[in-house]
């Protein structure tokens, strides 16, 4: 491996946030700049990064994400790398879904 490798997001739905899943390749130790923003550039989510020389697999813990599409900016050594995230549907909130919730616990 000669440069560095950003892998595509893998989305799965957990219990109360999105689960994104991003694979990194490193050809040395880095610091890595992730941000997610909508379509109309609003950041949802920012976090730093120290990733190890090799293989890496982060774990983000999307809170709050409503139905749409994102766009992650991803800063490594200088090199901006852009990957999409679409959520497909939105958890639900409100008395209902606390209540549906709380039945599904004891059945």
């Amino acid at each position: 491996m000669r440069h560095n490798y950003i892998g595509e997001i893998e989305n799965k739905r957990e219990e109360s946030s999105e689960l994104a899943i991003l694979s990194c390749e490193m050809i040395n130790d880095a610091d890595m700049a992730f941000i997610l923003c909508d379509e109309l550039g609003k950041t949802h989510y920012e976090k730093n990064f120290k990733l190890k020389r090799g293989s890496n697999t982060l774990d983000l813990h999307l809170p709050d994400l409503k139905k749409g599409k994102y766009n992650a900016w991803i800063q490594v050594q200088g090199k901006t790398f852009l990957r999409k995230l679409a959520i497909e549907k939105e958890s639900p909130k409100g008395f209902f879904a606390s209540w549906n919730k709380l039945i599904k616990n004891y059945v």
